[in-house]
């Protein structure tokens, strides 16, 4: 048992290792980080290494935070601090949204009516003196993935009624 710090020289060698490499069948290994709750562990050929910690696990760079797994009062939420690149990856298995600040799936996006002012059709004014001529304008609406989107067909002429 080492009391008080432990430090390896790196003089001589580019690298130190510290830990086990020997491990056979259903041995694990243990490096714990101040208490038993707070380790890295590892049992050989069962699961990846794991990271257990009380208070969560923080990533920084630059003294800067980049990510954090898990709090003390929440300990499956994950903070990013900074922009996340997905590198042309896709973003999976989204739940259905409940609050308006969350991320809404394709599904919930493609199957929801909404207005739309890009390619809007504004109500239809004629210029000059035929104040009731709607003709000589081509509007057209469709809906590719359902039938919640329909055009209006009703070519009914309306006239002033003096």
């Amino acid at each position: 048992m080492v009391e008080g710090n432990l430090c390896l020289s790196a003089v001589g060698n580019y690298d130190r290792m510290l830990g086990c490499t020997d491990l056979d069948a259903e041995r694990s290994f243990t490096i714990p980080l101040g208490t038993t709750a707070n380790k890295l562990y590892y049992t050989f050929r069962r699961e990846p290494v794991a990271l257990y910690t009380d208070n969560g696990f923080l990533v920084k760079t630059n003294n800067l935070d980049v990510c954090q797994l898990g709090t003390v009062d929440d300990p499956s939420e994950i903070f990013f601090h900074k922009d996340v690149r997905m590198n042309s990856n896709r973003t999976t298995n989204l739940p259905v949204s409940t609050l308006p600040h969350e991320a809404m799936n394709k599904f919930y996006v493609d199957g929801t009516p909404r207005k739309i002012f890009h390619g809007y059709v504004p109500n239809l004014r004629p210029h000059g003196p035929m104040k009731n001529d709607k003709f000589g304008f081509i509007v057209t609406a469709s809906s590719y993935f359902n039938d919640s989107f329909h055009h209006f067909t009703d070519l009914t002429v309306y006239t002033d009624q003096v």
